[in-house]
C-alpha cells in the first residue's frame, strides 16, 4: 500500500488550494490521499426533535460538501487514489483517530485565514498542530506545488532533533535536490549558549551529507531577521518546530501577523515536538 497524505478541508478557497497542492504532490511522489473534514456539533442546543433534525440536516449538507471536494479532486487527477471521510468532534482528536486507521505520513492543511493573510494564526490552530504526532504542511492560498530549490530550517538549538524529526527532514531533502539553510537568530546575552553550541555540533554531524548552509545572525528582532533572510535567499519552504511557549509558538499569533504577511507566499512545515 502507498503511504498516505491526510488533507483537511474547511471548504474555503485556501483549503481547495491546499487540496490541489496535495493532489499534485501525491501524483509526483506516489502517495494516496485521505480527505477529511471534522463536524463539531454545537454544545448548546435543546434536546428536542427540532434541534436534532437541524443538526442532522447540517451533517448531511457537510457530507455533500465533502463529497463534492472529493469528486473535484478525482476529476482533476483521475489516477489519484483518494478516500474521503467525515469525522465528528474536535479536529485534533479526529485526526489522531484517523492515524490509527490509515498509513498517514503527514498532514496538509490550508492556512487558517481564508482572506489570504497566511500568518494570522491563533492559539487554537497552533494547539491543534502540537497535538498531532505527524508533520503538518501548511499551504497559503497563493502557493502552487513546485520543485523546491531552497529550504530553511529555523532553529534556536534549544533542543537536539528527535530521531523522527531528523528522519522526516532527510526524506524532504531526498525527495529532490534542494539546498538546506539552517537559520539561527542569536539574541544577545541569551542563556545556555554552551548547550546550544553542543546541539548545533550534533546537528552538523547528523546532516553533514546534505552540506547545509549555516546562518547565525545576532539580532534582538527574531521575526524581522528571519524575514530578511528568507527574502534574500529565496527560501521556498520553512521548517519549524513550534514548541509550546517557544519562539515559534509566540510568533504564530495575531501580534506578529501584520509583519509576517510580507512572506505570506511561504509554506510552513511544522515538525511534531
Amino acid at each position: 500500500m502507498k503511504p498516505e497524505i491526510l488533507v483537511f478541508t474547511a471548504f474555503t478557497e485556501t483549503s481547495r488550494n491546499a487540496l490541489e497542492y496535495a493532489c499534485a504532490m501525491a501524483k509526483d511522489r506516489d502517495y494516496s490521499l485521505v480527505l477529511t473534514h471534522t463536524y463539531d456539533p454545537p454544545l448548546n442546543y435543546a434536546a428536542d426533535a427540532l434541534a436534532f433534525s437541524s443538526i442532522h440536516s447540517s451533517m448531511e449538507h457537510t457530507e455533500d460538501r465533502l463529497q463534492a471536494e472529493a469528486d473535484w479532486a478525482r476529476e482533476q487527477f483521475p489516477d489519484l487514489q483518494l478516500v474521503h471521510k467525515l469525522t465528528f468532534g474536535k479536529p485534533a482528536d479526529c485526526m489522531n483517530e484517523l492515524l490509527g486507521e490509515y498509513r498517514i505520513d503527514f498532514l496538509i492543511v490550508g492556512a487558517p485565514q481564508s482572506n489570504g493573510e497566511f500568518w494570522g494564526w491563533n492559539d487554537e490552530f497552533v494547539d491543534t498542530i502540537n497535538q498531532l504526532p505527524i508533520p503538518v504542511l501548511i499551504i497559503p492560498r497563493s502557493v502552487r506545488y513546485q520543485q523546491i530549490a531552497h529550504i530553511g530550517f529555523a532553529s534556536d538549538y534549544a533542543k537536539p532533533l528527535l530521531p523522527q524529526q531528523l528522519d522526516f527532514m532527510k526524506r524532504v531533502l531526498d525527495a529532490g535536490p534542494a539546498q538546506l539553510h539552517i537559520i539561527h537568530v542569536s539574541v544577545p546575552d541569551k542563556k545556555n549558549d554552551l548547550k546550544r553550541q553542543e546541539h548545533r555540533n550534533m546537528l552538523e554531524g547528523m546532516l553533514q551529507d546534505y552540506q547545509p548552509v549555516y546562518a547565525s545572525i545576532e539580532n534582538t528582532d527574531v521575526v524581522a531577521t528571519i524575514i530578511r533572510y528568507i527574502r534574500a535567499h529565496d527560501i521556498q519552504l520553512l521548517i519549524v518546530i513550534p514548541h509550546r511557549h517557544g519562539i515559534w509558538y509566540s510568533i504564530f499569533n495575531q501580534v506578529h501577523s501584520r509583519r509576517l504577511t510580507r512572506i505570506n507566499h511561504l509554506p510552513i512545515l511544522a515538525l511534531p515536538d
